[in-house]
This record gives structure tokens, C-alpha cells and sequence, in this order.
């Protein structure tokens, strides 16, 4: 027993929790693209339109792993590993133009800086 609790009782727990975790984890991808949505620059919406997500099972990556993927790797794709391992993409081949800039275009720096956002209202 542990604090209390038999096997099947700790095992309940345990599956609370990591649901629990699963849904943030899932609510918080959604939240990063829905957020690379709300701030790619408009001129034609082709860039905007295009962010997608793919989706597979992946069931023996460690939280921690996927988290500090998901937290240093911020340009046109990037790859989270948790119990899915999903990756953000865009195909528009000018995205990465808009974001990191040209020796002529100033840098937006709106994808990490969209990570950020999110990450601050998680914190809030």
C-alpha cells in the first residue's frame, strides 16, 4: 500500500492523472496552432491557410522529451513527442521567409514567438 491506497486504487490514479496530462498536453498543441494561425502574416491568407498538424501514436517517449522538443525547435515544422508525436507544419515555401526575414525583409519572428505566447497564458 501507498499512501493509503491498494494496486487497483493506485492504478486509477495513475490513469486519472495521465489522462489528465494527455488533454493538457493535446488542449496545448492545439492551442500553438491555432495561435501560428491567428499570427502569420496576411497578404494572400496561402501562408495562414496552410498550418497542419499530423498526428501519430507514440507510446514510449517521455513527457520531458517531447516538451523540450516541442520548446527548441520553432521554425517552419516542428515535432512534439508525448503520447502522440505530432508535428506542425507548413508547406508554403515563403514561410520561413516571413518568419526568420531576407537580407532585404525584416524578420517577424512570429512562430517562436507564438510558442511564447502560449506558454505565458499557460503560466498565467
Amino acid at each position: 500500500m501507498i499512501l493509503g491506497l491498494d494496486a487497483s486504487q493506485l492504478l486509477l490514479l495513475s490513469n486519472d492523472i495521465l489522462n489528465q496530462i494527455t488533454e493538457e498536453y493535446e488542449d496545448t498543441i492545439l492551442a500553438v496552432r491555432n495561435e501560428l494561425v491567428r499570427t502569420t502574416p496576411v497578404d494572400t491568407s496561402k501562408a495562414r491557410k496552410n498550418w497542419q498538424m499530423d498526428e501519430q501514436l507514440n507510446s514510449d517517449v517521455l513527457p520531458a522529451t517531447g516538451f523540450a522538443s516541442f520548446l527548441t525547435s520553432v521554425h517552419t515544422g516542428f515535432t512534439v513527442d508525448f503520447r502522440k508525436n505530432v508535428h506542425i507544419f507548413n508547406n508554403v515555401d515563403y514561410v520561413s521567409y516571413l518568419d526568420e526575414g531576407t537580407p532585404t525583409m525584416a524578420p517577424l519572428n512570429f512562430i517562436p514567438n507564438a510558442i511564447t505566447s502560449v506558454i505565458r497564458r499557460l503560466n498565467n
